[in-house]
């Protein structure tokens, strides 16, 4: 998501940005920690002192701070207008206050909406402008802006890539336990299902033989798009372990965008809003439903599953980070030079 914004925002004319990433600090940090740890902890001991593992090693947040105050030196570096923040919660409140003292206004994108509203919440009281992915999240973030998640049209396109792995139904994502119950439930008899993702959960259930090489990663869309290129049947699934939600995720807008064929829990209103009866829908609450219609669209009419895409297709155009940031840059008084954090 930071790379879509970042690519999207050095396209608009008379508009700077410079991204960076804080995950590359937070593993200098914790590393750096823990070895000068060692190091210390062998000098004390060897002067005779006692000292404990923890000893002289940063705890998450002082990991979190440390990583977080290096986005403040590149902020001033570059003279940044706006620092924006995507998926905020990740990055240290301290940080953000230090930035605003230094005269650079903080904009925050939340991701994990509504799971972690109450954190958003909080977070947000430090910011100067905060976007919620979910339209539910307006009530319980104060101030925030609906922002939906959107597709990378450098990334989602039709023929963006070769098929990879041929198969009936896929899907790519993380192995929540409410995922692995509802496919577990389901007769894949017949049915070539392939899964990829980080699916620990799937052990020992009738899916694992499913997921994709037993691999425990998470999958880049540069990756994925190949594979989704390879079914028949996308399916997308959506969290259900927080409060309701009502829009839809980027999995949603990103198989649209690469005409293929989806297969959609009938669990977010936005859905139809948006695709209306050019994706396909299954009752969450179902396995049996999900199988049949599975099953529905694999036995299809030839073309069927292909006009839907097309249409689907057709609709979610508009819907990319071009457009997206042109409500973030609405926003935030349109500045001229960013930091994407």
């Amino acid at each position: 998501m930071a790379a879509g914004y970042a690519r999207a925002l050095k396209r608009v004319p008379g508009v700077e940005a410079r991204e960076w990433y804080l995950w590359p600090r937070l593993q200098f940090w914790h590393v750096g920690s823990r070895a000068w740890g060692r190091e210390l902890r062998a000098n004390a001991r060897h002067q005779g002192a006692t000292t404990k593992r923890t000893d002289f090693v940063l705890d998450k947040w002082g990991v979190t701070l440390k990583a977080s105050l290096d986005a403040v030196e590149e902020a001033l570096r570059f003279n940044a207008d706006w620092v924006v923040i995507i998926c905020g919660i990740g990055f240290h409140p301290d940080a953000v206050v230090f930035l605003r003292r230094a005269g650079r206004r903080v904009a925050a994108i939340f991701t994990e909406n509504p799971y972690a509203d109450e954190n958003a919440a909080q977070f947000a009281s430090v910011c100067d402008r905060v976007f919620v992915n979910d339209r539910t999240s307006l009530r319980a973030v104060p101030g925030s802006i609906y922002l939906p998640t959107a597709y990378d049209q450098e990334i989602h396109r039709p023929g963006a890539a070769e098929p990879l792995e041929p198969c009936d139904v896929r899907f790519i994502g993380t192995g929540f336990k409410e995922r692995v119950r509802l496919l577990s439930r389901v007769n894949w008899d017949g049915v070539d299902l392939r899964i990829r993702g980080f699916w620990p959960a799937a052990r020992n259930t009738s899916i694992w033989p499913h997921v994709g090489g037993g691999e425990f990663r998470l999958t880049p869309n540069e990756e994925a798009r190949g594979y989704y290129a390879g079914a028949k049947i996308n399916l997308n699934l959506y969290r259900h372990d927080g409060p309701p939600a009502e829009s839809m995720n980027p999995r949603a807008y990103e198989l649209a965008a690469m005409r293929l064929f989806s297969l959609h829990e009938d669990a977010r209103p936005e859905t139809r809003e948006v695709f209306g009866n050019s994706v396909g829908y299954f009752d969450r609450a179902s396995p049996a439903n999900l199988q049949a219609q599975v099953m529905r669209y694999l036995n299809a009419a030839d073309g069927l599953r292909e006009r839907m895409a097309q249409e689907s297709w057709e609709k979610v155009q508009g819907h990319h980070y071009d457009a997206r940031t042109a409500s973030l840059l609405a926003g935030i008084d349109s500045p001229v030079r960013l930091a994407v954090v």
